[in-house]
């Protein structure tokens, strides 16, 4: 069973693939990012998972504040055969992830 306090779903050290879309606010600009931490130098492999780790998702979920307007992320981790969706907006960000969404804008064009 799957849950809020089961363990974590991913295992640190091993490869993630980080797929990130934001979409919507005033103009409606869609904007993408993957990140495949087994091409990336060790102090950033590292990073990646603490900030993974940091949001403490266990379990995929969705959730919207209803709010015109806002920015809509989709983010989608893959470690192995373990995948995990989330998809909100950003007033639903809970700020314990507001570090690795900041960190995947970053990276999206």
């Amino acid at each position: 069973m799957t849950g809020w306090f089961s363990r974590p779903p991913f295992v640190a050290g091993r490869p993630l693939r980080i797929s990130f879309s934001q979409s919507g606010g005033l103009v409606g600009l869609v904007r993408r990012c993957v990140v495949n931490t087994d091409g990336l130098p060790p102090d950033e492999q590292r990073k990646v998972h603490e900030l993974v780790a940091a949001t403490g998702w266990r379990r995929s979920w969705a959730r919207s504040s209803r709010a015109f307007d806002r920015f809509w992320y989709e983010i989608v981790i893959v470690q192995g055969a373990t995948e995990l969706s989330v998809e909100c907006d950003d007033a639903c960000v809970p700020a314990r992830a507001r570090p690795l969404v900041a960190y995947l804008k970053d990276r999206a064009k």
